[in-house]
């Protein structure tokens, strides 16, 4: 037989036992509150589209002290003074794959999505050297291979291939310059970055 104060101490650890468990159960019934989200998770909670500044004309020729924004021969567009001309093409993250438009492409590798996405590539103004990429913004898993076409970009007399700058739109809106590779054998500018952004090419104002 066991004695009072033996039964009070199997008592107690009984109902200590049964509180275990319903706090336990209550708490795994709330995934929410229980599961930490991995880094894809969260870079794919905050990768809802939004939309770069619409720029005017005027917003155009001052948007970088000191430069310009270069222009772009018709010959580069499908149609005359398209605006917001795009290509757009379902990605599988476990694939990657390439989409381009006007020559103008990203290649986004197998995993480098953290999940499956549409991914955009935007001549927003016509006539103007502003390359948009979509979704943004949108942190990759590591640096995806960008290009931007100079074949159509038209160089200002005097100006050399040296001296144009390329610019992207940073997290915070404003206009960085980007160091990346001038490729003229292919007419290409290259460019290795892990987000997707707005890219302007610009040459020293006259």
């Amino acid at each position: 037989m066991f004695s009072n104060s033996m039964k009070s101490a199997i008592v107690t650890t009984l109902a200590l036992t049964m509180l275990l468990m319903l706090v336990g159960c209550s708490t795994m019934s709330d995934p929410v509150s229980t599961q930490s989200k991995s880094a894809g998770d969260q870079t794919a909670s905050n990768a809802v589209p939004t939309p770069y500044p619409t720029l005017t004309d005027q917003q155009i020729a001052n948007l970088i002290p000191g430069y310009q924004v270069l222009k772009v021969d018709e010959r580069a567009y499908a149609r005359e003074g398209e605006l917001d001309d795009q290509t757009s093409s379902r990605i599988q993250h476990t694939v990657g794959g390439t989409v381009s438009h006007h020559n103008n492409g990203v290649q986004i590798g197998g995993w480098q999505l953290w999940e499956d996405q549409t991914v955009t590539v935007s001549t927003p103004n016509p006539g103007s050297a502003i390359v948009d990429f979509y979704p943004h913004p949108y942190h990759f898993n590591g640096c995806i291979r960008m290009w931007l076409d100079l074949t159509h970009v038209q160089l200002p007399a005097g100006v050399r291939w040296d001296q144009v700058r390329f610019y992207y739109q940073n997290e915070n809106g404003q206009l960085t310059q980007y160091w990346g590779q001038l490729d003229l054998n292919a007419m290409r500018y290259y460019a290795w970055p892990d987000h997707f952004s707005r890219y302007i090419i610009t040459a020293p104002a006259n």
